[in-house]
């Protein structure tokens, strides 16, 4: 895949960031006029989260949100109870009834929303590193204004997340566009690695490891004038981008 291709492969992407943002915008309206219908329901052994965002419904029929309100990250919800749901749009999803340990706050909320960690500290780190990483890349276009906006707007309860929409973009979303066309940029990748390395299981570390190295390789193997070199820079720091980006959006 030679250059030009791929700028105009990063140009689509960066176009269709902002349109899945504004497509699935009215999603919320449809569960108002509808009510979602119980597939299936189980019993889950209580367990402990931090909501990432989202809202609380009344009921399984997600027509109601609750008039409470909640801190996204600081507040502990425990899950007790899980039903998968027909949405009002059609789509199926999996809600749990959670609740505050003094259980003046409780309702459902989607399972997405949902994340076991509440270490602010380490999301502040990771996030305020991930920005010199991405420094290192080059401008391109649509494409870094989108992302620009997306770096400056990311908040903790997002910190890891992998979201087509801007204001809930998070690190995993960022890494998937984290490919290099010359040394310099390659860094960008490789400053990303060392945020994260050996903070997942041993076989995605040693995924990592391995895709570090053929980045390392690729470097030293570069030369300006050899279009294969390019190549071969941009498809090992591609590969390693995506596969760091999956690894990070587990730590949600």
């Amino acid at each position: 895949m030679n250059k030009r291709v791929k700028l105009v492969i990063a140009g689509l992407v960066a176009l269709s960031f902002g349109i899945v943002s504004v497509a699935t915008a009215s999603s919320p309206a449809l569960a108002k006029t509808k009510a979602a219908k119980v597939i299936s329901h189980q019993k889950l052994a209580k367990t402990k989260f931090h909501p990432n965002g989202g809202s609380l419904y009344t009921s399984t029929k997600l027509t109601k949100k609750s008039p409470k309100t909640f801190k996204t990250v600081k507040t502990t919800f425990y899950a007790t109870k899980s039903v998968k749901l027909k949405k009002a749009n059609g789509k199926r999803a999996t809600y749990y009834y959670v609740k505050n340990k003094k259980g003046n706050i409780n309702g459902w909320i989607w399972k997405g929303f949902l994340n076991k960690t509440s270490d602010l500290a380490q999301r502040s780190s990771d996030i305020r590193r991930f920005k010199g990483a991405y420094s290192l890349l080059e401008k391109r276009g649509d494409m870094r204004s989108l992302t620009d906006k997306a770096l400056r707007e990311m908040t903790l309860a997002h910190a890891y997340n992998i979201s087509d929409h801007v204001d809930k973009a998070g690190i995993a979303s960022l890494l998937t566009g984290f490919y290099a066309w010359n040394p310099k940029e390659a860094k960008a990748s490789l400053a990303a690695y060392n945020i994260f390395k050996g903070r997942f299981n041993a076989k995605t570390n040693a995924k990592l490891l391995k895709q570090k190295k053929a980045v390392l390789k690729a470097i030293s193997e570069y030369k300006s004038d050899n279009f294969g070199s390019d190549d071969d820079l941009w498809n090992a720091t591609n590969d390693f981008g995506l596969t760091l980006a999956k690894a990070v959006h587990t730590l949600d």
